[in-house]
């Protein structure tokens, strides 16, 4: 097909024809996970109360065998005589080593966090071992540096390093080395494995066959629910932090607080709900009022992003006006067409927790992550009420609810709304949907143009917004909290109980804790 470079070429091909043209459909993938630009003030929030951390990286044993193996590397290119430990041959010899532990730990079905199982089976156990010295081996190993690795992006890779996270390693040209802090855990595992650290597979820089057998000998060794007492005291330390990552310690104290108030073990689900709410001791600490705020912009962007799923429901039969989505809102939410906006805003909004009228937003989270969101209007209309109402209770802390402006930060979006208090639901359906769902929406998609991604879901047509695709799903951001206590088990400020966590009784109590 001839590419036509400008509009006068295109206007005197389209004249030369003499009927239809098919038009191929653009090579454009749907997508975008953040329709209304809401998440990014999430993520800064969330970086205020547990940085550094993530939620494919919840066990401390991985630490100490990527500190290890580079470690060991680093000793090996010495006995050599070798000036320095090659990048290459480096990462080659930290990879085998990160096989060999995610393979034992696969075969003994206690994979747990790790990553990269489908092509641990089907390189390495279902092939009852694997050759580290051929060609298939280098490129599967560069390959599992961007997905299956420990040390992937996606993985351990970015706390591991020095800085917001647990800084087991620092960084220089290509090579990695353990932070001095962290030596006796290193120094720990390697008396673990000391029964088979001459093997080949550790003791040399590069090796041939090693078999599947060897390294389920070598699983018992390194487990991950077997650390020892210099770990546990070397990732308490790390993961308390210093400086910036500090903040997790406010956070962990937090947690120690609701457990030691608790009656029995509670579960991640449960201790994020109590710690947002406003009834409780801890409620007044900074560290509190930040993990409620959190939550409270959780819920405004999963109840906006539920109602433009509702939108896009409304608009997939064909073109539907905005008075007419207008209309079905105020149909869908149950409420006077002219009740000031103030009033239903002020309302009573529902909650899991029976608090007297306030609200937990976890509560309310959960209850809107667990419909379908399309059918369900009213109650995601309540994320945006709920929200506000945190935001004015807690006087729209502009340190908690401020931001861009462009991503709807609570309490400028308060303010805007209490001067228009008198504005009645009607008027006010229409500006929620005209500007705080479709307009957002299509700055954002518009905005983040110019790949292979089709962003935009809903388009202006002759008789009004029409759906580009279908209604999704909006879900709660995964607030790393699990991480934090998987994290704190292992090092030993929490303990696990079946499904939950009890405080550690054995560990000194935190500054700020109360319990």
């Amino acid at each position: 097909m001839t590419k036509h470079l400008n509009l006068s070429e295109l206007d005197i091909a389209v004249a030369a024809m003499d009927g239809a043209w098919p038009v191929p459909p653009l090579p454009l993938n749907v997508g975008g996970v953040d329709p209304l630009g809401l998440r990014q003030l999430n993520f800064g929030l969330m970086d205020r109360c547990i940085p550094g951390l993530n939620n494919a990286a919840w066990r401390l044993r991985p630490y100490v065998v990527m500190a290890w193996a580079w470690w060991q590397a680093a000793r090996l290119a010495d006995r050599n005589g070798l000036p320095a430990l090659p990048v290459m041959t480096g990462r080659r010899f930290a990879d085998r080593v990160e096989v060999i532990f995610q393979a034992g730990h696969l075969v003994a079905g206690e994979f747990g966090s790790l990553p990269g199982s489908e092509g641990i089976q089907a390189r390495v156990v279902s092939s009852g071992g694997i050759d580290f010295s051929t060609p298939e081996w280098d490129a599967w190993h560069l390959r599992r540096r961007e997905q299956g690795s420990l040390m992937a992006p996606v993985s351990y890779g970015p706390s591991v390093k020095e800085g917001l996270g647990m800084g087991f390693l620092r960084s220089s040209g290509g090579l990695f080395s353990p932070v001095d802090e962290v030596m006796p855990a290193v120094l720990a595992l390697d008396e673990c494995l000391a029964t088979v650290r001459d093997n080949e597979a550790f003791s040399s820089l590069e090796c041939g066959w090693v078999p599947l057998a060897f390294m389920e000998q070598c699983h018992p060794l390194w487990r991950m629910d077997e650390a020892t007492t210099a770990e546990i005291e070397v990732g308490r330390a790390a993961l308390l932090g210093t400086g910036g990552s500090a903040a997790r310690s406010g956070t962990l104290a937090l947690v120690r607080s609701i457990l030691g108030a608790a009656t029995g073990p509670l579960n991640a689900d449960e201790i994020r709900i109590v710690a947002a709410r406003s009834d409780m001791p801890w409620s007044d600490r900074p560290v509190a009022r930040l993990w409620r705020a959190m939550q409270a912009r959780q819920l405004l962007r999963i109840g906006l992003e539920g109602l433009l799923n509702w939108v896009l429901a409304k608009s997939s039969d064909g073109p539907i006006s905005l008075d007419a989505l207008t209309t079905n809102l105020i149909a869908e939410i149950d409420v006077d067409a002219a009740l000031p906006i103030d009033d239903w805003l002020t309302g009573e909004c529902p909650s899991a927790d029976g608090l007297d009228g306030r609200v937990s937003p976890a509560s309310l989270l959960d209850d809107i992550d667990d419909v379908r969101q399309f059918e369900n209007a009213e109650l995601c209309a309540s994320g945006l009420r709920a929200s506000l109402q945190i935001c004015r209770e807690m006087d729209g802390d502009e340190a908690l609810f401020g931001g861009q402006p462009d991503r709807l930060p609570l309490a400028r979006l308060s303010e805007r709304l209490r001067s228009g208090g008198a504005l009645p639901m009607r008027d006010a359906c229409e500006l929620i949907i005209s500007e705080l769902l479709i307009g957002q929406h299509v700055y954002w998609a518009i905005g983040r143009s110019g790949d292979d991604t089709q962003r935009l879901r809903i388009v202006l047509d002759e008789g009004g917004w029409v759906a580009l695709h279908g209604a999704g799903h909006a879900n709660p951001t995964p607030d790393r909290l699990f991480t934090l206590l998987e994290l704190g088990a292992d090092c030993g400020l929490v303990e696990r109980v079946d499904d939950g966590y009890v405080r550690a009784g054995a560990v000194a109590a935190l500054p700020g804790e109360e319990y």
